[in-house]
């Protein structure tokens, strides 16, 4: 019993040690599995090794390496390690193993090792205890690819991202995107299982790229996925470039147009030119193409591409005018007859003409006796006409010859190939245009009066003038059909604005409205103003000139005129003096500015040529040289009128530094002696006074009427119009006024007398008497006034002195 209890203790303990044995083999080899076909002949191997790379050098940090290997029989036995444990799961790396086995057996060993990425063998021979052996693991598995990011479609200029999801048994360590023309892009990893490639989709000559997709591990071991398209949508516009070979040529001459340089990512399928000269379009990359037009052409070229993308450029051409210039219609018609005597002359070319090349040379005019006619030519570019409008009436019944001659140019200074010549013939003078002419007629302007007691032929549509509205006033009626016998005053106005004013005796004298011509320059820079066939047979007439400059005087050209461009710039010509404008007379003639009418008013003119010209001797200023008085005298002849001049130097000083300035009362009535006067005087009191103003001046002299009614009595008083009802009237303040300021002679001083001249209110003071009486009276109404106011004292003072006596009364 002890010893079976011994022996079951021993057992027991035995159990025990063998337990504990077992429990510490599989503590120290817990991964390694036992394969054998019997347990007989059993070595137990331990292998201890470290990791070494594909060179034989240690790899740092290496793993321990720590299996048991099972022999599986006798002789020429195999041990095998299980699968999937003991080595670490690198590949392509080697493992130096020392190998420690009991029951040594000389022997042959075929070593067959696993790990988690492939397998390795390696044979040794077994003469002791300890061996070193070296097993090589090698990966064959290739990695998979589980999404790809396919058909995509791209703009070209843009980045897309080829996505590429892929997995391997050790992990990927690469990978790319191999284009269809070869490039090659790097696969970038990014989180997870998901790599990336950025692809620029740049200018390219196709609109689909196609593409593969490759990852690869460490063994080499890849994987090539399908092929796949990348569409590309083309938004880039080509560059038109459009090209001439000559950008200047002659009319109907081929220029050769070029597109060739036009450039596209894709390429150019259309080209459209529009030659902006009303033609087709052309769709040729190279087309010829002539201009039959005068010009400078912008030429427009449009490309395209495929995906319907397009570009503009143009190219500038100036087709020169090779074309001369011809008249294609001119009126009047050559031949024609019976012509308006204020017909204008009217040509119509092929083309536009230089404005510079037309005047009345080169379209020259004249009679068939060879005098010429002179007028204003201007070129309507509207009509494409050009107008010649003759300065004064053509004769009557008469040929005219026009040639247009070769110095008329166009544009491109091509002049006109031959001379153009024509003729018409004006009609008889038939002033009211019934159809009959005057030599038939008893009334010729149809006015209804016989033209034997017709002392003012015509109307105001009658005169020759390119002007706005035409108004005639005789005697200051606009009524003309009626029998004028006396002399009455003659105005001639631009609508409300003055032209020509003069006295015309109608007993003596008739006047023919439909033989005056008047023009007023368009001059813009200087006034201008001509009249012709106004003859007064000794008589004189004012005309009034706008003021344009700031000029001072003007050359009058006192000669029949025909033409503005006769008075010389010089103004030295024949019948030619320059006057100043500063109220003065000079050489009969006196000129005076008006700035309400903004006009100069020149007098004592016979004929009619006047122009601004820069002249002022005195160096006065028409702006000053003003009539005192604003209202003129319509019943006074204007060429009488006269304001007083302005400017001039200090009084009192050398003759040398001094100017007269003249102050002139209004003219008198018209005197029994056929003379009418007016008193001036210098207010510069000049030493040598200078340029002397008139102060007397002939009249017609009508004796006053001595009718008995009232009403005959008014037209009695506007019948005594003399020559001169257009000067300001000095009114009797203006009289007192110069006396006032010593201008005035000692007699008229004297009269100066009384309160009112004391008080400076002798404005109408006219003699010494009765200035006297006005002070007497004066004297009487204080003293009045005075005992008015004692008397109206005293009765309040007795009325209150009363109240008081009532009130202590009643007390």
């Amino acid at each position: 019993m002890k010893r079976k209890k011994r022996w079951i203790k021993l057992e027991v303990l035995m159990a025990i040690a063998f337990a504990f044995i077992s429990i510490y083999g599989v503590y120290v080899f817990g991964d390694v599995g036992v394969f054998s076909q019997s347990e007989e002949n059993v070595s137990l191997c331990n292998v201890q090794g470290y990791v070494f790379d594909e060179y034989g050098g240690a790899v740092a940090n290496a793993t321990s390496v720590n299996c048991s290997i099972f022999r599986n029989n006798n002789f020429n036995s195999t041990y095998t390690t299980e699968t999937g444990a003991g080595f670490p799961p690198n590949f392509n790396h080697s493992y130096r193993c020392t190998m420690v086995c009991s029951n040594v057996l000389s022997d042959s060993l075929n070593i067959l090792g696993f790990n988690n990425t492939g397998n390795g063998t390696s044979t040794v021979t077994m003469n002791s205890a300890t061996t070193n052996l070296n097993i090589t693991f090698t990966d064959f598995e290739v990695p998979l690819i589980t999404g790809i990011t396919g058909n995509i479609s791209a703009n070209v200029g843009e980045t897309i991202t080829i996505e590429v999801n892929a997995t391997d048994n050790v992990g990927i360590i690469g990978g790319n995107i191999t284009l269809g023309n070869g490039s090659v892009i790097a696969l970038v990893a990014d989180a997870g299982n998901t790599y990336n490639a950025s692809i620029e989709i740049s200018l390219n000559n196709t609109l689909t790229i196609n593409y593969t997709a490759a990852v690869y591990d460490n063994a080499n071991n890849n994987k090539t996925d399908g092929t796949y398209y990348i569409t590309i949508t083309d938004n880039i516009s080509p560059t038109a470039n459009a090209n001439v070979n000559q950008t200047s040529v002659d009319q109907n001459v081929n220029i050769q147009f070029n597109a060739s340089t036009s450039t596209d990512n894709v390429g150019i399928t259309a080209y459209y030119w529009d030659f902006n000269d009303d033609s087709t379009i052309n769709t040729s990359a190279e087309p010829l193409h002539q201009f039959s037009g005068e010009g400078t052409y912008t030429v427009q070229l449009t490309v395209s591409d495929a995906a319907g993308n397009n570009n503009t450029d143009t190219v500038t051409v100036n087709v020169r005018d090779s074309i001369a210039p011809f008249v294609i219609i001119n009126s009047p018609a050559n031949g024609t007859i019976n012509i308006s005597l204020k017909t204008e002359v009217n040509l119509s070319f092929n083309e536009f003409i230089l404005l510079s090349t037309l005047n009345q040379n080169s379209v020259d005019i004249r009679d068939v006796n060879g005098n010429k006619v002179y007028g204003n030519v201007s070129f309507d570019t509207t009509l494409n006409k050009t107008i010649f409008d003759p300065y004064v009436l053509l004769k009557e019944n008469t040929l005219y010859i026009v040639n247009v001659t070769t110095a008329v140019l166009d544009n491109s200074t091509n002049p006109v190939a031959t001379s153009h010549i024509f003729n018409f013939t004006t009609k008889l003078r038939d002033t009211d245009n019934d159809g009959i002419p005057d030599n038939e007629e008893v009334d010729d302007d149809n006015d209804g009066i016989v033209d034997a007691s017709d002392k003012l032929l015509g109307d105001a549509t009658d005169i020759k003038a390119e002007l706005s509205t035409i108004n005639v006033s005789v005697g200051g009626s606009y009524d003309l059909a009626q029998e004028f016998s006396s002399t009455s005053n003659v105005k001639i106005e631009n609508g409300s604005s003055p032209l020509i004013s003069f006295s015309m005796d109608f007993s003596s004298a008739s006047l023919d409205l439909t033989n005056i011509s008047i023009y007023e320059s368009e001059n813009q820079s200087v006034g201008e103003i001509m009249v012709h066939g106004l003859d007064l047979s000794g008589g004189t007439k004012t005309i009034y000139l706008e003021n344009k400059s700031s000029f001072r005087g003007v050359c009058v050209k006192d000669i029949e005129v025909n033409s503005i461009t006769e008075i010389t710039q010089a103004c030295t010509g024949t019948g030619e003096t320059k006057v100043a404008c500063n109220g003065t007379t000079q050489s009969s003639y006196t000129c005076v500015y008006n700035s309400t009418t903004n006009r100069f008013e020149i007098s004592g003119l016979s004929y009619s040529g006047v122009r601004e010209i820069d002249y002022n001797p005195a160096q006065n200023d028409p702006a000053e040289e003003e009539d005192e008085d604003d209202e003129e005298d319509d019943s006074e002849d204007s060429s009488s009128e006269t304001s007083s001049a302005g400017g001039g130097g200090g009084g009192g000083g050398d003759s040398s530094d001094c100017y007269s300035q003249w102050i002139c009362g209004s003219w008198g009535e018209c005197m029994a002696t056929g003379k009418k006067i007016r008193q001036c005087y210098d207010a510069n009191e000049c030493k040598e006074q200078t340029g002397n103003p008139l102060t007397t001046l002939s009249c017609v002299y009508i004796p006053p009427y001595t009718g008995s009614s009232e009403e005959d009595d008014n037209d009695n008083e506007e019948s005594l119009i003399s020559i001169d009802d257009n000067l300001y009237q000095e009114s009797e303040e203006d009289q007192i006024a110069k006396k006032l300021l010593g201008k005035g002679t000692t007699e008229e001083k004297k009269k100066l007398a009384g309160i009112k001249l004391l008080t400076g209110r002798a404005f109408s003071v006219v003699t010494k008497g009765e200035s006297d009486a006005y002070f007497v009276l004066l004297i009487i109404v204080m003293i009045l006034s005075v005992l008015g106011y004692h008397i109206i004292r005293d009765k309040k003072t007795l009325k209150k002195a009363k109240d008081q006596e009532n009130q202590e009364r009643y007390n």
